[in-house]
Order: C-alpha cells, then structure tokens, then sequence
C-alpha cells in the first residue's frame, strides 16, 4: 500500500474485505478478520482494536495481531480521557502520527516496537454509534494518500456493522433462550433485559407493566439501574408523554435525556448514566401489556436497526408474557381443583 495505493487497490481491499466478513458469525470472527485485513492492507507491522466500554469512558482491549499471531491486547482498559489519538480519530477521519512518542497516549504506547514507526488509526463506528478505534503500526515512511485513506475508513465501517450486525443477532439468540427458559415472569424478564444490555453494550434497560387499571406502569424488571430507580413509585402513564406515545405502538427515541420534556424523571435519568434511551411498547395482538426501555451511556442516535431491533424483542416479550399468563392461570385453576378435591375427601371421610 505504501507508495502505490490508487482506487483499484482500494476496491480490491475493500472487495476482499467484504467476502471475509460475509461468511463470520461471531464478534472473536468479525475481529479477526478486520485485524488480518487492516495489516495486510497498510503492510504494517502490528494491528490493534479496542472497544468502547458500554458506559463510553474506557477503550478495551480486543485484539492484537502481527505477521506472526492473532491474540488478545494484553494491558488493561484505558480511560477515553487519557487518548488523545481517540478525540482525533473520533473527528471521523483516518489519522497519521509520524511521531507517536509526542502523543503520550497510553494506547500508542502499548504498540511499541522496535523501529521507528507511524501509526494509522480511525474509529469504529456504526450508524453513528462509536464502537471503538482500529490502530495499525506502519513504517514511518508511508503515504497513503486519500485512497488509501478512505478504503481504511470505509474497511473499518464494514466491520463496523458486521460487528454491530453480529452482537445483535447473538442478544436475540440469547433473549429467545431467557424467554424459553421458563415460564415464572421475573426471571424471565431479566434475563432478557440481561442479554439486551450486555449484547448491545448499553448502559441500562428496563420493563415496566400496566397495572390492572392500565393508568400506572409497574417496575417488572431492571437491569443497570440503581436502587433509588428501582425502589421509585410507579409511573403515570397520564404523566409520562414518552410512555403515552409509546404504548400508542410509536417507538420512542430520546437522543438527550437531560433537554428532554418528554421524561417524568429526567433528573433522575441523567444520575443514573442515561444520555439516550429507546422506549418500544410490548404488545400482545395489539393490546398494550408495557413498555421497554433502553438506556445508553454515551449519546446515541436509534435509528430504524435499533427500533426494529428492540421491537422484535418486545413482540417476543408479548407472546412469554401472555403464556406465562395462561400458565397461571392454569396452575391457580389446578391448585383451587386440589383444594376442592381435599374438601371433598375430608368430607367422604367424615361421612
């Protein structure tokens, strides 16, 4: 690539880089593959991917490759505030340093080779989600010009949605496993909440219910989300423009909780982390049962993957709710028949 990279050698990295990533299942597989192809594409000589911690304030290591292995980054999470290579990066541009040493960013450091050397890094970001940064260590004397530059941009933004595309699919395995697990609604209900958060790298999610007079929506279950959330009062739906609309059937997108009118708590929100939150109701055969919502920690824009996403999952919540429902019913109407039926043999026996 040094040197001699035009638009065809873009177009075949890009080509190439595309038919890797359409035959990888896993986030271990997507990252392979984006660490083999960034090194062989810059002809560098140590590649380097962290991802953002779900509340956006550490980089974690994710993987490490050389000519010679593929591994795990050793070292420890970094605060974003501590990379001064992220803040340039997340300008959304592909950053050449030439003199690494004057950054004393610790990310850098943990690159060290012998030699001098540059490194090229650019973010991970999908649908204006940031996932992390993709650093590569090339020799000093590189020149990628601006196709070189935008096919490492745009390889990165493959994997980028390969990798989001994959967590995704990976938390609906998951929440359909917590939904088939059992019948008893609370366990339930966290583990789902559970695979959403962890899957999808958010903040926090929670599921409130319609008490019988459907005016109140009852805390069912939470995930991320401290005490004094979860030990508040119920919220009024007549209270709560957010909730309204979204038991409407309308998903809900809340891009700034803290400029928000649409919030009955929005204090509290931003205590406990929130800077976006996506709120989709759970339904049953077009009957409204509650709402689902999902809080991420950095500022995030849901666009229509995410809604269709978390619609999924709560249509799926709708059909375990209405089971686990009929199933206690059940179980009552068995329990009163074995009441009735020991009434009647006392009174055989009396007889």
């Amino acid at each position: 690539m040094a040197g001699s990279f035009d638009a065809t050698t873009a177009l075949e990295v890009l080509h190439g880089t595309a038919q890797a990533l359409s035959s990888r299942s896993s986030e271990p597989e997507v990252i392979e593959v984006l660490l083999e192809r960034s090194l062989a594409a810059l002809a560098g000589r140590r590649a380097c991917l962290h991802l953002l911690s779900p509340d956006g304030l550490e980089l974690l290591p994710a993987g490490e490759c050389t000519a010679r292995k593929l591994g795990r980054v050793p070292g420890v999470p970094v605060p974003v505030a501590q990379c001064p290579l992220f803040a340039m990066a997340s300008r959304n541009e592909v950053v050449v340093v030439r003199d690494p040493e004057r950054l004393q960013d610790p990310l850098v450091g943990s690159l060290d080779d012998e030699g001098p050397h540059a490194v090229v890094a650019t973010l991970l970001a999908a649908r204006d989600h940031r996932l992390g940064m993709l650093m590569v260590l090339v020799d000093p004397a590189v020149e990628l010009g601006s196709d070189g530059k935008l096919a490492f941009h745009l390889l990165a933004d493959l994997a980028a949605i390969t990798l989001e595309k994959t967590r995704q699919q990976q938390s609906l395995l998951s929440i359909a496993e917590a939904v088939n697990s059992t019948l008893e609604v609370e366990p339930m209900l966290e583990r789902v909440l559970e695979a959403t958060v962890q899957n999808l790298w958010l903040k926090a999610a929670s599921i409130r219910l319609l008490d019988s007079k459907r005016r109140v929506l009852e805390l069912a279950a939470a995930h991320g989300l401290g005490p004094d959330y979860r030990e508040r009062a119920g919220t009024v739906v007549a209270e709560s423009p957010i909730d309204r609309r979204a038991l409407t059937g309308e998903p809900v997108v809340v891009n700034d909780v803290e400029g928000s009118p649409e919030l009955p708590f929005p204090p509290e929100a931003v205590g406990e982390g929130a800077r976006s939150i996506l709120a989709v109701a759970i339904r049953h055969k077009d009957r409204p049962m509650g709402v689902i919502r999902v809080y991420s920690a950095q500022r995030r824009h849901f666009g229509p993957v995410a809604v269709r996403f978390l619609t999924s999952v709560a249509d799926l919540l709708g059909l375990a709710l209405e089971n686990a429902g009929l199933y206690q019913a059940m179980r009552d109407h068995c329990r009163h028949l074995e009441l009735d039926l020991a009434d009647w043999h006392r009174f055989l026996a009396l007889g």
